[in-house]
């Protein structure tokens, strides 16, 4: 994983095109397509956030960040997931709830982890960024399931 992430939808026959070799995954994130969804280094503690750990997880949480297949035929790491599976991390991301996710923020071990980007998790306004990329990640899911699109995922 890199340090930041973005995320992009992408229609089914784009994606099929990437994994078959015919489509420019690196011109469709750079050039064209659909307005990505930057998450910065955020992504990190947002993932340790949505899966209790920052390399935990399982299922449709765990694909919202970290999951996805290789695109082989990209020339930096570029993950793709199905339209399927898109909609299944739009649902599982909806179902939880920001009381849920606030009760399982944990700045102290977050800390005594070294995680990124923060430097102190217990400083006021941490959460708030957190929940807010949280929001932005779960509308940004829900329109591309609504539309039938898939997903990549891109870190450098």
């Amino acid at each position: 994983m890199g340090v930041t992430m973005q995320l992009k939808a992408v229609t089914e026959s784009e994606l099929l095109e990437m994994i078959e070799g015919t489509g420019d995954p690196d011109g469709y994130l750079f050039e064209g397509g659909k307005e990505s969804l930057d998450l910065s280094r955020s992504w990190y503690g947002l993932h340790d956030l949505i899966c209790d750990g920052a390399l935990t997880g399982k299922g449709p949480l765990f694909h919202a960040l970290m999951g996805g297949r290789p695109l082989e035929h990209a020339e930096e790491l570029v993950r793709s997931l199905t339209a399927e599976q898109t909609r299944e991390v739009a649902q599982a991301l909806e179902a939880r709830s920001e009381a849920e996710l606030t009760a399982r923020f944990d700045p102290r071990r977050m800390n005594e982890e070294g995680m990124y980007p923060s430097a102190d998790w217990s400083a006021p306004g941490e959460l708030d960024h957190l929940l807010e990329r949280y929001r932005a990640l779960t509308a940004y899911y829900q329109t591309a399931a609504a539309n039938g699109e898939g997903m990549l995922l891109y870190s450098f």
